[in-house]
């Protein structure tokens, strides 16, 4: 969930994520042993869990020895609190899986408190230059939260700092994201910005610098 490998045993916590929202974790099943081995069947179970992707027809996948074969796990709670499921490999390993739907994030730009689907704006911008703008993303929760999705879109905006991609946003604690706004042409821009299941919409336009005004100037004293 976070990039980072971590050995499983009989149990699983996949973390915390807003209620409404999604997750994919990134397994891997490894052969140590000297002899191929054959995985036959996965299957999970509890209502927040599933197998996304289209891995299960590849089914039965054949393990040489010391081998390794990727999988993902989604993620989903529909309410806030524990959610519990299982995941079953072939019929000799059971993992119990464990996770919990938070609350939701609380997004604010320039210290102004977002609704999901608010319009930010940043404003009229002259050709050439850009403007920057900062979003904080809160976790009110009492127990961490994944971001499974930050991302901007749109011609002229981009991500500037800050972190990207799937990242943990700890219990109570917050992370800074700045976003840039570069207008490619005279014209308005739009943009999205993406946290997990929420988007708030970027937009913006540019303007070219007007040429100055020719003038003609006519010296009588030299005529």
């Amino acid at each position: 969930q976070d990039g980072v490998a971590k050995p499983v045993g009989a149990s699983l916590d996949v973390g915390s994520v807003p209620a409404g929202g999604s997750a994919i974790v990134r397994l891997t099943i490894t052969n140590p042993s000297a002899a191929a081995v054959a995985v036959q069947n996965i299957a999970i179970s509890g209502a927040a869990f599933s197998l996304p992707g289209t891995y299960v027809f590849e089914l039965p996948y054949i393990l040489a020895p010391g081998a390794s074969w990727n999988f993902q796990a989604g993620f989903a709670p529909a309410a806030t609190g524990a959610a519990q499921g299982t995941l079953q490999v072939n019929p000799g390993l059971s993992i119990a899986l464990t996770g919990n739907g938070a609350g939701a994030l609380s997004v604010s730009n320039q210290g102004k408190p977002l609704a999901p689907g608010a319009t930010v704006d940043f404003g009229r911008i002259e050709l050439g230059s850009s403007t920057q703008q900062s979003f904080l993303i809160t976790n009110p929760d009492s127990t961490a939260i994944a971001i499974s999705q930050l991302q901007v879109t749109g011609g002229g905006f981009q991500q500037s700092g800050g972190p990207a991609g799937s990242f943990t946003i700890a219990a109570g604690a917050s992370a800074t994201v700045q976003i840039t706004f570069t207008p490619v042409s005279a014209n308005g821009a739009q943009g999205t910005l993406t946290i997990n299941q929420e988007s708030f919409l970027l937009t913006g336009s540019g303007y070219a610098q007007p040429f100055p005004a020719a003038s003609i100037t006519f010296d009588q004293a030299k005529a």
